[in-house]
């Protein structure tokens, strides 16, 4: 615990929680950018939970795609990153990409735990938004049906997709009750995996493509708004006639 402007600046590149640790609370998590990323290392039960309450700073800047965090093992970590003492400072401000490699990131500061419009790669494990909306460039560069990891949420959860000018590939799926919304023009969000996801799907900008195992087998509702879906059954391994 630290209070409220201490300042822990972590440049050891990974730290270790166990089984029984409560996590780390007040002051403010520092990391910097342009080295080694940020690594936190749950280990344990899928069930142990790790909470870090402190304020975020650092990494490598809003928007920029080198890897700045990472989370792995198979326990779970919260970020609750509260309101700021500190004159400018917000609860998270920690810049660059967020990497999701096992275990549960379960988000429990409000809307946008993470910081607005980041990269985020789930290449693994679950990203639980647990009833907040986030906004994050989202990709696994997986091109297979289930071979990334997962979204998911309680009711109220919404993932708001703001693609750069890039192509991207998400490979893998979106559960709970969580609304989807694509944005981002001139771009192509192609998806590989069954989503499903009872929230509302709004695909309201660039392109969205459903190859192999795609489907929103979920939702009642989808709405396409100045936005595109091409269901493809013409690239691939697998033929779904059951996308939506």
């Amino acid at each position: 615990t630290m209070k409220p402007l201490d300042l822990l600046t972590i440049q050891s590149g990974g730290i270790l929680t166990k089984a029984g640790n409560t996590g780390i609370s007040g002051g403010v998590l520092s990391y910097p950018g342009g080295g080694t990323p940020l690594i936190i290392h749950a280990v344990g039960l899928a069930s142990d939970n790790t909470t870090i309450t402190s304020l975020l700073q650092g990494g490598n800047g809003q928007g920029n795609g080198n890897i700045s965090f990472i989370k792995t093992g198979n326990g779970i970590l919260t970020l609750q990153p509260g309101a700021s003492a500190i004159a400018g400072v917000g609860g998270n401000v920690a810049g660059g990409q967020t990497e999701i490699n096992q275990g549960a990131l379960k988000l429990d500061g409000g809307n946008n735990t993470l910081y607005f419009n980041n990269f985020l790669s789930l290449i693994g494990g679950t990203l639980d938004l647990n009833g907040n909306a986030q906004t994050s460039r989202l990709f696994d560069g997986g091109s297979t049906f289930n071979g990334g990891g997962t979204i998911t949420g309680i009711a109220g959860s919404t993932f708001v997709e703001n693609l750069d000018g890039a192509n991207r590939n998400f490979s893998g799926t979106i559960t709970g009750a969580v609304a989807f919304q694509k944005t981002g023009a001139n771009n192509t969000l192609s998806m590989f995996s069954d989503s499903t996801t009872t929230g509302d799907i709004l695909i309201a900008a660039g392109t969205t493509q459903m190859r192999d195992s795609a489907r929103f087998s979920g939702t009642l509702n989808l709405d396409i708004n100045y936005g595109v879906l091409t269901l493809d059954n013409n690239v691939g391994t697998i033929n779904e006639n059951d996308r939506i």
